[in-house]
């Protein structure tokens, strides 16, 4: 546990120090924050665990616990890839390259080609540095014709495709945003496994208690006793026969002898001392007895 609160906080720290230093650090302090969430809910889990769930059952917690570990940093990391799927740096960094036409009005929907993809149509969408570059092609009436210069059906422009719109590349920043490198495509998927990564150690928490609760003194016994079994012509039970009943009786002798009331007397001829549960007695001889 204590390994685990270490490297939970040491992550912590660095993550922090680096969403605080230069902004090209930015990236991998997220990411270092985002993979403090496992050794947390480790730790969490296990406190959990430490509550009473009894040894040939922690089994079943840890593999919780692990599970839940792996997907609440994954959740997260989608959460915010989700976030920023729709940031400039997103788009510029990780859509799909293409060409398109130039659309018959401005950011309107126009035929663009993925690269080593079939003609689609969709909206093109001009920044600033796209209405400098194309705008002369347009009135307000929509694209009409011009005194001089290429004929505008035949405009190709180079577009980067994102969810079924095209952007086109001189209107966007490929550093426009910090956490931009958690913007690829498959991430935002991942946002589904907040729901294990919360569900999980919910299901721990609930679990623990009724868990203790039916071992405890007051409770119910968490395992039938079966009843002792007699010898053939009568007088006291016998020892098993079969290898479940000589199982049953070592570990139930084990179970006695490490949980047997801690006794100890300390003697002399004149006096003897005895330590117990219930407290100390002292015994002096008189007379010699």
């Amino acid at each position: 546990m204590r390994r685990l609160a270490y490297a939970a906080g040491g992550l912590l720290v660095v993550g922090g120090g680096a969403l605080l230093g230069p902004e090209a650090w930015g990236p991998a302090g997220v990411l270092l924050m985002i993979g403090a969430a496992a050794p947390i809910t480790l730790l969490a889990c296990g406190l959990m665990l430490s509550l009473g769930l009894r040894t040939h059952i922690r089994w079943y917690g840890w593999t919780l616990a692990a599970a839940a570990a792996l997907a609440l940093p994954a959740g997260i990391l989608g959460a915010v890839a989700a976030h920023e799927h729709g940031s400039r740096g997103y788009v510029s960094r990780y859509g799909t390259p293409g060409l398109a036409d130039l659309p018959k009005r401005w950011g309107g929907a126009t035929t663009v080609q993925p690269r080593g993809g079939w003609w689609k149509t969709m909206p093109l969408h001009f920044g600033s540095a796209g209405w400098e570059r194309y705008g002369r092609y347009y009135t307000l009436e929509g694209l009409d014709r011009f005194a001089s210069g290429p004929d505008p059906a035949g405009v190709r422009v180079d577009v980067l495709i994102v969810d079924g719109a095209a952007y086109d590349v001189g209107s966007w920043r490929t550093d426009a945003q910090r956490l931009a490198p958690l913007g690829r495509e498959p991430l935002p998927e991942l946002l589904w496994a907040l729901l294990p990564g919360i569900l999980l150690p919910l299901a721990l928490l609930v679990s623990v208690p009724v868990r203790v609760r039916r071992g405890s003194p007051g409770g119910p016994p968490p395992y039938r006793v079966p009843p002792p079994r007699t010898g053939g012509g009568g007088g006291g039970p016998a020892r098993g026969t079969t290898p479940a009943d000589r199982i049953y009786e070592a570990a139930t002798r084990r179970g006695k002898e490490r949980h047997r009331p801690y006794r100890l007397t300390v003697s002399s001829p004149q006096v003897r001392v005895t330590a117990d549960p219930a407290g100390l007695t002292v015994e002096q001889s008189v007379g010699g007895s």
